[in-house]
């Protein structure tokens, strides 16, 4: 009984193996980031393929929060829709995970792997007086690899990898497409000069 139990652990863990490649992070822009003040989260905005349940609304404006908390750009960042603030940014809903567990990875015990993905990013808007040349749209979306399977544990040591999500670098992805959007308003030509 104790051999069928251990196995069963065993076969768990080999499974439960992940590993997640860390997304890119841009390069930061020369000039010194901008003062931004105090930021509020907008209410998210539906994905086009239908409305969102409370439960996932809340879950993504939390993420959205701690990540723009992460990128230390701004002093405070709040979720009332009614205080006042320097940038209000507006969200529009991404799933965040796109893993799936396929057959064959489950059948063979994790020996074949499963290469996946998970949602990395967010598209955004920043609006507001704090911004020097007015709104920016944020877009630094991507899908980087997941694995699952007994062979993403060793993955997962090797540089680029991780056994967890990326969550520190998913902030210093964001801080570097938030700076890099404001950075090319400030490049722009005028509107009227288009």
């Amino acid at each position: 009984m104790p051999t069928r139990f251990a196995c069963i652990v065993l076969c768990a863990a080999l499974l439960a193996c992940k590993a997640y490649r860390v997304p890119s992070i841009p390069d930061p822009p020369e000039t010194p980031p901008p003062r931004l003040g105090v930021a509020r989260i907008a209410p998210v905005k539906s994905p086009p393929d239908g409305p969102l349940s409370a439960e996932d609304r809340g879950a993504f404006t939390t993420r959205l929060h701690e990540d723009l908390v992460a990128t230390g750009l701004f002093e405070r960042v709040l979720l009332d829709a009614q205080a006042a603030a320097d940038v209000v940014v507006t969200a529009t809903y991404g799933e965040r995970d796109c893993l799936s567990e396929p057959l064959v990875t489950v059948v063979t015990l994790g020996i074949v792997p499963y290469p996946g993905c998970y949602e990395s990013g967010y598209r955004l808007t920043l609006a507001g007086p704090a911004l020097p040349h007015g709104a920016v749209t944020v877009d630094n979306l991507s899908s980087p690899t997941a694995l699952l399977g007994w062979v993403a544990g060793p993955i997962s040591l090797l540089p680029g990898w991780q056994a967890s999500l990326p969550r520190t670098e998913e902030g210093e992805a964001l801080r570097g497409a938030i700076l890099a959007a404001i950075a090319a308003a400030g490049q722009a030509p005028p509107a009227e000069a288009r």
